[in-house]
């Protein structure tokens, strides 16, 4: 495997263990989120980091994280409602990927 393959494998598990701590400090109540504006932009980094993982991409683990996060941020921007559901709906999903890493 080349030095370039390994290190685009690192940076995309990387993101995926960044998104995974962002969804554990929402979902345990960090008083930082309850700002508003920040929990949307934050909200918006996860959708981004996945949209761009989930580009070209054949892991389906990826798709549905990407696809819950978009009916999250959807929900967030247009409704002013936040799933918590959805949100903790991705965790299990992106840790799917994790451990398949590591097969």
């Amino acid at each position: 495997m080349s030095i370039i393959t390994r290190l685009s494998r690192t940076g995309k598990y990387e993101k995926i263990e960044f998104v995974l701590k962002l969804v554990d400090r929402i979902l345990a109540g960090d008083d930082i989120f309850d700002d508003r504006v920040l929990l949307m932009d934050t909200i918006e980094e996860m959708y981004r980091i996945l949209r761009q993982l989930a580009l070209n991409s054949k892991d389906e683990n990826l798709l549905t994280a990407f696809e819950k996060m978009a009916i999250l941020r959807h929900s967030l921007q247009r409704e002013n409602v936040f799933d918590r559901k959805t949100l903790s709906d991705i965790k299990p999903v992106l840790l799917n990927t994790l451990k398949e890493r590591n097969l």
